[in-house]
């Protein structure tokens, strides 16, 4: 859940994180992005939205993000691929280089 999520604050080096097929929602990823080092984030079959994906645009040091089975839309991929191109999408269709 968005409030397990508070456990990873004390992380300083969170380097990579696989929450696929929990209650994790957008709200989490604004906890998220606050972890510098993070540079893989499994967050497939999750609530995830649109909102989610760019709340974690910020974040330069993600390499690669995993948003299958979620709610992020062709729209909100190229979006974020736009802001975002160094970082890879695996989603539903395939993956976004």
């Amino acid at each position: 859940t968005d409030e397990g999520l508070v456990w990873f604050e004390s992380m300083t080096s969170l380097n990579k994180l696989g929450i696929a097929s929990t209650k994790v929602t957008d709200a989490g990823m604004s906890r998220l992005a606050l972890h510098p080092t993070l540079s893989g984030l499994w967050v497939d079959d999750t609530a995830l939205t649109d909102a989610g994906l760019m709340a974690l645009k910020g974040l330069k040091s993600l390499k690669f993000v995993d948003v299958g089975r979620t709610a992020v839309t062709p729209k909100g991929l190229a979006a974020f691929h736009a802001a975002r191109p160094d970082c890879r999408v695996k989603h539903d269709g395939g993956i976004l280089e």
